[in-house]
């Protein structure tokens, strides 16, 4: 009996196209288990930097109308806020 905190991650890149100035974003979830998590979810805050370490997974699994999906999280071994 672990505790689970889970987070969303997003990078963002800005860039020009066309001399028009662009935005991209990535999210990805991070997996945290036990007091490690527990933590990290109390130091953080939303819009801080974060550092993460850990292992990209991706889990699949099929909806109760037989939809298959699937999604890429870090299983993260340790985050620490950037400030």
């Amino acid at each position: 009996n672990q505790t689970v905190t889970t987070f969303d991650l997003c990078s963002t890149e800005e860039y020009l196209a066309q001399g028009e100035e662009k935005r991209r974003e990535c999210w990805i979830t991070v997996v945290m288990y036990g007091p490690d998590g527990e933590n990290f979810a109390g130091d953080a805050r939303q819009g801080d930097w974060v550092a993460v370490a850990g292992k990209l997974q991706q889990r699949r699994w099929e909806t109760e109308d037989g939809q298959k999906r699937s999604k890429h999280e870090i299983v993260a071994f340790s985050a620490e806020v950037k400030r």
